[in-house]
């Protein structure tokens, strides 16, 4: 059995019906009901709109703590691989000295926001940007570095150790 004929003559009965009764009630919106309406949406959009820019405050600031971690993590490795080859290794201000393999004496210091390796005393080669601080302590097995990364509001405190080779 067609159902197709009998569902077009409802909708039509239906469309008919609708039109009669929006010709007979045809109105609009008070201004009463036009400017409740208003301020809702102004209400709205004064509450959204500053939680939207909190959020996206916090999702860069989340952003950036993730960079400064590969950037902390980046350069332990870094003072894991110098350690292997390096000898000799002794504190300064800010500094850290050690000789490697090849007898040069290999400087690591506070360069600006950057931590820079020098070779001989030559050379500003950066191995860590963003950093606010260094300080690298003397230990009873090594050497522990203390490195504060900072870069806008999002500080990362960020400790390593140095085992002392024997």
């Amino acid at each position: 059995m067609n159902y197709l004929p009998i569902v077009l003559l409802v909708l039509h009965k239906i469309k008919e019906s609708v039109e009669g009764k929006i010709k007979k009630n045809q109105r609009g919106f008070t201004l009463l009901e036009t400017s409740i309406q208003l301020m809702l949406v102004t209400i709205i959009l004064g509450t959204v709109l500053p939680l939207q820019n909190h959020l996206y405050q916090w999702m860069e600031n989340k952003r950036t703590l993730y960079q400064l971690q590969i950037e902390a993590l980046s350069f332990s490795a870094y003072l894991d691989e110098e350690a292997i080859l390096g000898e000799e290794f002794y504190t300064g201000p800010s500094k850290l000295f050690f000789r490697n393999c090849e007898n040069d004496l290999i400087t690591i210091q506070l360069y600006g926001y950057y931590l820079i390796k020098r070779v001989n005393g030559m050379g500003y080669v950066p191995i860590a940007k963003y950093v606010k601080s260094a300080r690298f302590v003397p230990a009873v097995n090594g050497i522990k570095a203390d490195i504060l990364f900072s870069k806008g509001d999002v500080e990362l405190p960020f400790s390593t150790f140095i085992a002392r080779k024997y």
